[in-house]
């Protein structure tokens, strides 16, 4: 969905899936329509914030943009059995690490 990230998307702004359904088992959990190009998380994947935000974006000089007009640094974190990763966006630059 282009216009809500969240999941709660008027039809109208669904993204088309190319062919069918995609993702499997977890997307058809997740995702509202097979139709439209969802990717649900798979089981055991953890996904955690530093923030309590839900979604961001960059403004034309790169820096990072939350919907209320405000952003601190974020730290995202994605979990599976065995293996961590961990993603920092930092305020003002928008530099990712």
């Amino acid at each position: 969905c282009y216009d809500s990230p969240q999941g709660n998307c008027a039809p109208d702004k669904r993204v088309a899936a190319p062919g069918s359904g995609v993702g499997g088992a977890a997307s058809d959990t997740h995702c509202q329509d097979q139709r439209w190009y969802c990717i649900g998380l798979p089981e055991g994947v953890q996904v955690s914030l530093s923030a309590a935000l839900t979604e961001f974006s960059f403004d034309a000089l790169g820096r990072p943009v939350a919907p209320n007009g405000s952003f601190a640094s974020l730290a995202l974190t994605i979990a599976s059995p065995g293996e961590t990763r961990s993603v920092t966006v930092n305020q003002e630059t928008g530099y990712v690490q």
